[in-house]
């Protein structure tokens, strides 16, 4: 059977076994590729079959790490085999980095050339031709792939931009944002046509409306680092009368400002999630809405999203309930003011069973800790910190990143059981808090308060446009 296969995301194929693989110089990360797959049981130990097991590296590389499975039917018996066929779709785009001093020659025909090395190992070398080249050098730069010969390792392509000095923290910035396409220009004059004029506030009609609840009344607080202008959360405790509490956590309402299939709507959802670099922020929704329009700040009335729930003084739930909500918070507490109030109420000891975890942890690192009491922990602790300061901090990072990448599903592809998380140990999970942020949860809020408001009567209807948005987002 013939079949097509994005080989961007290649694990499917990892360990698969593509004959001619040597002689083809098919970078896969830049193909769409139509595959012929079988499993001929007589061919499992041809001497010109190759298991690649590098495919997610660099393609120049691919040959030498490939191995031959001559004479061995074990190594290959579980693994599928398949032969490029043809290329369906070229998946060429833009690639930034530079070029590699050691490779500017001079050809026969007198026509300078260099390659393009990008620090995607996935991409190949790039062959560049031009008189300009040696200004180029210790640049980064812009290249576009033009061609790329079957009978060729490398393919070919020309200069498009030059983005500035290798090194340079803008630069380098830059870069970043480009290899990742991520849109970092101002916001179109028809998104910003969507929101209200500035400065806002809650108008007498909308906070009369019986649709949303009102809750100014309540002490709201919101808990972020100092100085933060985009509160996009705040939460409240109430003691009942009857000894249960009730807790709200409200959820700053961005769909009242963003709906759906409107410009704003729809360059947020290209720009899919605000992005953090070292020195500077790129937001997903303009500065006007998420510092001011929407932003939970203290002692101003904002339209929310609610979720409360009732508690027993054991932490039961008793009760559950969504609404959409108008707060007033009082309160914008810094991390350091919330430790300290928190600091200021007595804690009981943490039992061993609730230190078991991390005493299995430390004995797997090979560190001695001692979970006998509580000064015995700290102690320990600090001595393993004095030893090897950045053990516990590899240790986090490798935690890390050994991680999958969320996935954004609809939940009626899925069975229950795969609704888990792994990171939180969390058997139901999904984005909710931050939709300032990510447009996941914008299209989150958007869900709930749909089911809120019509129940699951058009949920069929929605239902093909919430599996294009999760495939986007």
């Amino acid at each position: 059977m013939a079949f097509s296969m994005d080989i961007t995301s290649s694990s499917d194929i990892t360990y698969g076994l593509l004959h001619g693989f040597y002689h083809q110089g098919i970078e896969l990360s830049m193909e769409i590729l139509l595959l012929w797959k079988y499993w001929p049981h007589c061919q499992q130990t041809e001497e010109k079959s190759f298991i690649v097991e590098n495919v997610n590296g660099n393609v120049d590389e691919a040959p030498r790490n490939a191995k031959a499975c001559a004479g061995s039917t074990a190594a290959v018996s579980s693994r599928s085999f398949g032969r490029v066929v043809g290329i369906i779709e070229r998946n060429w785009s833009r690639y930034c980095e530079s070029l590699k001093p050691s490779s500017l020659s001079i050809e026969n025909g007198g026509t300078p050339q260099a390659f393009f090395i990008s620090t995607d190992c996935r991409i190949p070398m790039i062959c560049i031709q031009g008189g300009h080249l040696q200004k180029l050098l210790n640049k980064r730069i812009i290249v576009e792939v033009d061609s790329w010969d079957c009978s060729s390792k490398y393919p070919c392509g020309h200069h498009v931009e030059t983005i500035g000095e290798i090194g340079e923290r803008e630069v380098e910035n830059e870069v970043i944002l480009i290899e990742n396409d991520i849109n970092s220009t101002k916001f179109s004059l028809q998104a910003l046509a969507c929101l209200p004029p500035y400065p806002w506030s809650l108008s007498h009609e909308e906070l009369a409306n019986p649709h949303r609840e009102d809750l100014r009344h309540l002490r709201v607080f919101s808990v972020d680092q100092h100085g933060c202008k985009d509160i996009d959360d705040a939460l409240r405790c109430s003691l009942l009368p009857n000894g249960n509490f009730e807790v709200g956590v409200h959820i700053a309402d961005v769909t009242n400002f963003v709906h759906p299939g409107t410009p704003l709507d729809k360059e947020a959802m290209q720009r899919g999630t605000s992005v953090y670099l070292v020195d500077k922020k790129i937001d997903m929704l303009p500065k006007i809405l998420i510092e001011g329009i929407c932003s939970l700040q203290p002692c101003v009335e904002r339209f929310t999203f609610s979720f409360i729930l009732t508690l027993t003084p054991d932490a039961n739930i008793v009760s559950t309930r969504f609404t959409k909500s108008t707060i007033k918070s009082c309160a914008a507490l810094s991390y350091v003011e919330a430790q300290a109030l928190m600091d200021d109420r007595h804690q009981p000891a943490p039992t061993k069973e609730m230190l078991e975890p991390l005493h299995r942890m430390a004995t797997a690192v090979g560190l001695d800790l001692d979970i006998s009491s509580p000064k015995a922990l700290m102690d320990s602790i600090d001595h393993f910190v004095g030893v090897d300061q950045n053990c516990k901090k590899q240790m986090k990072i490798l935690a890390t990143r050994c991680m999958t990448k969320v996935i954004y599903s609809w939940s009626g592809d899925m069975k229950p059981t795969e609704f888990h998380q792994f990171g939180l140990v969390a058997p139901l999970y999904t984005h909710f808090t931050s939709p300032m942020r990510r447009y996941a949860e914008v299209f989150a809020t958007d869900l709930s308060i749909h089911f809120v408001e019509v129940g699951h009567e058009e949920e069929k209807e929605k239902e093909k446009k919430i599996v294009v948005k999760c495939q986007h987002i």
